[in-house]
Formats: C-alpha cells, structure tokens, sequence
C-alpha cells in the first residue's frame, strides 16, 4: 500500500539545522523511520553549522542562519519542482520553518502539518502576534503537540476553536541506550552532564551557579551542545571559578559513553516541551535532577530516580543535589536503575514514529 501511495505522495520534513536539541534528533530519527518503512521523505535544513554528515535524502540550503529570508525563495523553488511530480505533505519544526513556508508555498497546494515542540516561546510575548499565529496556524490540516502541557499552552494562547479542533497530542519518543550497571557514587568526586542547546531556555547559567555553591564535591560538570551562550556560560565558570570543574564539548553524536560514565544527569531547564533528554538519561539508569516544569514534570514525575526541583533557582538545584545523593545512598542502586529504565521505557522511539506514520497514512487516504 505504502509503495502505491508514494507514487503520488511526498512528505517534506523541514527544521532550520540537522544538529541541536531534543526536535532537531527526533525528525532526523523520524526520516529514517520513514525511510525504511518505504515513504517518499525528504528534510530540509536551512544550514548546517556542525557540518553534520547527511543522508541522502536530506539537504541543506546552506544559509547564514535559522532566519535567512533567502530561505523562502530556495524552498518555494524546491517545493514546486516536487510538486510538478507528486502530491506534497510538509511537516514544519519551530519557529522560522513555520513563518517560511506560510510565504514559501503561497498558490502551491500542499498538506502542511505543524509540530509545536515547546510549551512557551518568546514569540507570545507580543500580544500582537497572536493575530498572526492564529492565521499561519489556520493553514494547518493537524498541528502535534508534544505533551498535554504544550497543547493546553496553545490553546491559550491562541484562543481560536477552529484552530484547536486541529490540535493533537503525540508524546515524543527516545532512543534507549544500554543500561549501564552503576556502582556507588563518590559522593565527593561527582560527575554531572546536561545535555541541550546552549540558550536561555536550558537554564545552564543557573545549572553553573548551582555547581559552584558545591564544588568541593564536584569533579566535573559536562555540558554537551552547541548554541548562541556557549561564551557566556564560559565566561560565567570563569567568573565563578570553577573553569576546571565546568566543560563545554559542543555538538556530539554518539552520547551514550557519556551518559555512561556520570553519575547524575542535570536537566535545569526554565521552560521544556517535553524533555527528550530526560529519556535518554534514564534509560541507561542514570538519576537525574529536573526543573518542575510542565512538559519534563509530564515525563519524570513520581520517578524513583528522580528529584524534581524549582526552575530557575540555583540554590533549589544544590539541594536537589545533596537530597538525591542522600537518596543514592539509602537506596539499593540496582532498585534506582530499575525504575530509571521502567520510566524511559514508555517513550520508545519506534512508538512515536509508528504514530506519526500512521497520521500521515490517514491524511494520505483522505485527500487522495
């Protein structure tokens, strides 16, 4: 059937970089889904900063950034040589794709799809925006949303009945790494890791803060990801510090040796979607503090494993810290493991991209 259907059908994926967060792993996780199950799939990044070897069917229009107007021309060229030959699904991701190609395929007919991968954005601080979204999002036959928390967001914001018959709930998925057999922690010679963009948004300032208030007892603190604060979170572990305590890797692929050799994942966010990380994290047994925030308190709530903590607050994070190592300790830590890896397990990658497979199917057979 599907190779009936991709005869006539193709499916776009469009995300401004292929390197970079939790949406950036799970189109490209989701392209390859597709790939093997035989769709006609291709993704367009607008650039390529860490020179990502890429895969057949992806491509880079190698712009200056996420907000290069050229980006309208180059798709509206893509879109139209496509669309001479089949029927087009766009699926877009964050905030410039969505903008884009609202202009990029004005008078070409196409099936466009929206996943909203976060519960706020800077955007919604402009009242007058709100006017604006309502129209782009209208253009949407289903817009995702990646946790209950993100969709009730929408809604609030948006305040459009029309829009919010639209709007579905598909939980993101992860990959799951090995687990990892964990031996007591050094409750002196801790090693933590996070893992992001580095912006704003992922709360490392805060998280550095936190590591300087207890580093006597930190051996290292690995920040892994590239972004617009690198310099400053630098120039932050100086001011503090604690440069010999702090690293910045930038931009990895294969994470999991490193998720394998720390004892506590650190997840500081101000505001999360969901929190792919955290599943990640938990999947090779890793304890993990989190920011309460919704979108992540969705996806590591009532978790052994787990110390929720107040968002934003440096001093909530050195005691969540102190509180989980206690726990550690007075706990059996094969029995943390076990509920790391129970927790990570209900969010498998091949759920999601079954669901989202099976969401382009029904769109497929309705406008076919």
């Amino acid at each position: 059937m599907i190779k009936k259907l991709n005869k006539i059908f193709k499916i776009i994926q469009v995300i401004p970089r292929p390197d970079g967060g939790g949406a950036e792993k799970l189109v490209r996780e989701l392209c390859l889904s597709l790939h093997k199950n035989n769709f006609d799939v291709t993704t367009i990044y607008f650039y390529n900063p860490s020179k990502i070897k890429l895969n057949k069917n992806e491509y880079c229009l190698n712009l200056l950034g996420p907000r290069d107007i050229r980006a309208v021309w180059y798709l509206r060229k893509m879109i139209s040589n496509f669309a001479k030959k089949k029927k087009i699904i766009i699926h877009s991701h964050l905030t410039w794709p969505l903008y884009f190609l609202t202009i990029a395929t004005y008078n070409i007919k196409t099936i466009d799809f929206y996943t909203e991968h976060n519960n706020y954005n800077y955007r919604r601080k402009f009242f007058f925006l709100k006017y604006i979204e309502r129209l782009i999002y209208s253009r949407c036959y289903k817009i995702i949303c990646n946790s209950n928390s993100t969709k009730n967001s929408l809604i609030r914001w948006l305040k459009n009945k029309h829009i919010n018959q639209k709007i579905i709930v598909i939980l993101n998925g992860a990959r799951l790494f090995k687990i990892v057999k964990r031996k007591k922690i050094n409750p002196k010679r801790l090693k933590l890791v996070s893992i992001g963009s580095l912006n704003k948004k992922k709360g490392f300032d805060v998280a550095i803060k936190a590591i300087a208030q207890v580093k006597n007892d930190i051996h290292k603190y690995t920040i892994i990801g590239e972004g617009s604060q690198k310099k400053k979170l630098l120039n932050l572990s100086r001011k503090l510090n604690i440069e010999n305590k702090v690293f910045l890797t930038g931009y990895i692929k294969n994470i999991e040796p490193y998720l394998s050799n720390m004892d506590i994942g650190l997840i500081p966010s101000r505001w999360e979607g969901f929190g792919l990380v955290s599943v990640e994290m938990l999947s090779t047994g890793m304890p993990l503090i989190c920011s309460n925030v919704p979108g992540l308190s969705e996806v590591v709530n009532k978790c052994l494993a787990v110390e929720l903590v107040k968002s934003n607050n440096s001093v909530a994070i050195t005691k969540g810290i102190l509180k989980l190592i206690k726990k550690i300790k007075n706990q059996d830590t094969n029995v943390i493991v076990e509920h790391a890896r129970k927790r990570a397990e209900k969010f498998d990658i091949q759920l999601f991209c079954d669901n989202y497979k099976n969401l382009y199917l029904d769109a497929i057979s309705k406008f076919n």
